[in-house]
């Protein structure tokens, strides 16, 4: 019975890796970086690779929330793009926060606990898991609402405390948006 059931766990994350490895967007979307708004940020549910269930924007926790989203395994190395830059950015602004927020499928929701697990055992640091937030959710939805024509590529967002979207760029880190996120977070 139990080799049984590890076959079906196993199974499952194939699954998981293969579907999570998909995009659902059709249309390619050209690079952006913008101040202007796209709209309000989607209220959804994530959960903390800490355990902590968090309703987003209204959990966010700093007066100004830059979320990663990535739909992708392999988008990891562009989000680590950023880092160096955003821990530097947000030690300089204390009501400044970064959260990761891995988008998946709300089919993959029953193996959840493997997924959150392997991202756990990636993830060291404490303070990093609790900034990890994974959403299994209808995609095209969250897609539609937030202008996401191709998840091939990471998509970051500067949230307000209302849910309010300030910046938004979808490109691995350069000068040039560090430079743009900076002037928007200075305007206040």
């Amino acid at each position: 019975m139990r080799a049984g059931r590890l076959a079906l766990a196993w199974a499952a994350i194939a699954v998981a890796v293969r579907v999570y490895g998909q995009s659902s967007a059709v249309a390619p979307a050209a690079g952006l970086a913008s101040a202007d708004s796209a709209g309000r940020f989607p209220h959804i549910e994530a959960r903390s690779l800490a355990g902590r269930k968090m309703k987003l924007p209204g959990d966010l926790e700093g007066e100004r929330n830059l979320v990663i989203v990535a739909f992708k395994r392999g988008q990891q190395p562009d989000v680590e793009t950023w880092m160096p830059f955003l821990k530097s950015l947000a030690a300089r602004s204390p009501d400044f926060r970064v959260y990761e927020l891995p988008v998946l499928s709300s089919h993959l929701k029953i193996v959840r606990g493997f997924i959150d697990g392997g991202m756990k055992r990636g993830i060291r640091d404490s303070a990093r898991r609790a900034s990890t937030m994974t959403a299994f959710i209808h995609k095209d939805k969250f897609d539609r609402a937030l202008a996401i024509h191709a998840e091939g590529k990471i998509y970051l967002f500067l949230v307000d405390r209302g849910g309010l979207i300030r910046w938004r760029a979808d490109s691995t880190f350069n000068p040039e948006l560090g430079t743009g996120l900076e002037k928007v977070l200075a305007a206040r």
